[in-house]
């Protein structure tokens, strides 16, 4: 196609075989509408990622589209467009960089030899928690030939491939040295507000069983009068941070620009509660504890945040992988923009948690944090067991 023509883009945005409903774009300037159709891109790629019927279709319509302003969009292995930079795309550069052998140090340091068959299966398996014999699978396809960086793009691709689910990870044990002396973690960075919990009005609590929600106080604030309302998690995201937090390997971080560590505080009581022990890396009294909450107040952005905490870790750690988590874009685009090796980021998926009474003349809210499909892929990339999942609604 020819690029670069606005008119024959919107054109195209407005033909009947794609969206004939979007007059709106008509007064758009070539900025604006470009804009436009990366966000829509965007949202229809994330759809994608939490598996919407349909969405692929919309991706690559909005892929041509975007071709036709002269942008070509990546294009994965079956030929459709995808967003620049996909986060599964980041997250087997991460894991993959990750396994990667070292540079060899300056001379006069000899190079180190050429790593082993042997070396690339145990360091795949450690990374996908796969058997052996479905580790091989992967490593001995034509396209893959043993070849780590292929393996682990192949991996996130398809993890089908000689079996079904994906083998439980093992149970965690004690901190690994790297080869440089290092103690080898993992780092999980979290928001906290609608990420790990949220708030709802008290009507929406008949509901709570249907989504395994568990309530962990309550609250109220001003809007044009007091507003009664439940500070809520789920089971499953408890579950989550109770593993993060008992396995010796993984280092966990509560990144907030709110001042809300009461809601945090009632979120570790209740897990307590449950028998689960939830312990973050950041709490009062450690050093790292100025990047946990009022990052607004203090001036720090989250991607500052994210870069001191990993710098600090790095001194006396090597991360294998840092996984940050955050419902709101700017941040992750924040946290995107260091560029440091081996970190993944992740948004929430929105629209699942269906609670609150319906209003006529009102589209019906729905609050956000992490979902049970957000659970398995963090898991996932953590290297966790998929375990007490309740797949509900």
């Amino acid at each position: 196609m020819k690029g670069g023509d606005l008119i024959s883009a919107k054109g195209l945005a407005k033909s009947e075989e794609y969206f004939p409903q979007y007059t709106k774009i008509d007064p758009m300037e070539e900025r604006e509408f470009r804009a436009f159709c990366e966000r829509k891109l965007e949202n229809t790629f994330e759809g994608m990622a939490a598996g919407i019927v349909g969405e692929n279709k919309n991706v690559q319509k909005w892929s041509e589209i975007l071709d036709e302003l002269g942008k070509p969009p990546r294009r994965n292995a079956g030929g459709v467009g995808v967003a620049a930079r996909s986060e599964d795309d980041d997250l087997a550069r991460a894991i993959a960089a990750s396994l990667a052998t070292p540079e060899p140090a300056p001379a006069p340091a000899p190079a180190p030899s050429a790593i082993s068959k042997k070396d690339v299966v145990e360091r795949f398996i450690e990374a996908t928690g796969l058997t052996e014999d479905r580790a091989m699978i992967y490593l001995t396809q034509p396209r893959v030939n043993f070849d780590i960086n292929k393996a682990v793009e192949l991996f996130f691709e398809n993890q089908d491939i000689g079996g079904g689910a994906v083998a439980p990870a093992p149970v965690a044990e004690p901190v690994r040295a790297a080869a440089g002396g290092k103690p080898r973690i993992k780092v999980l960075l979290t928001d906290l507000d609608n990420t790990l919990l949220t708030n709802v009005g008290i009507e929406a609590e008949p509901r709570y069983e249907r989504f395994g929600i568990e309530k962990l106080l309550k609250d109220s604030f001003m809007t044009g009068g007091p507003l009664d309302i439940d500070v809520i998690t789920t089971i499953n995201t408890l579950d989550f941070l109770n593993s993060v937090s008992n396995d010796d390997n993984i280092k966990w971080f509560v990144i907030s620009s709110g001042q809300n560590i009461h809601k945090l505080n009632a979120l570790i009581d209740v897990a307590r509660g449950k028998g689960m022990n939830l312990n973050y890396d950041n709490r009062l009294g450690t050093p790292l504890e100025h990047y946990a909450f009022g990052l607004k107040d203090k001036g720090i952005n989250k991607g500052q945040a994210v870069q001191a905490i990993i710098e600090n870790l790095s001194h006396n750690y090597e991360i294998e992988i840092a996984l940050f988590i955050d419902d709101e874009e700017h941040h992750r685009r924040n946290v995107k923009g260091l560029q440091l090796q081996n970190l993944v980021v992740r948004g929430v998926t929105n629209k699942h948690y269906d609670i609150l009474p319906r209003v006529e003349g009102f589209e019906g809210f729905m609050p956000t944090m992490l979902t049970p499909d957000d659970i398995i892929r963090y898991k996932r990339i953590l290297n966790l067991p998929s375990t007490h999942i309740n797949h509900l609604i």
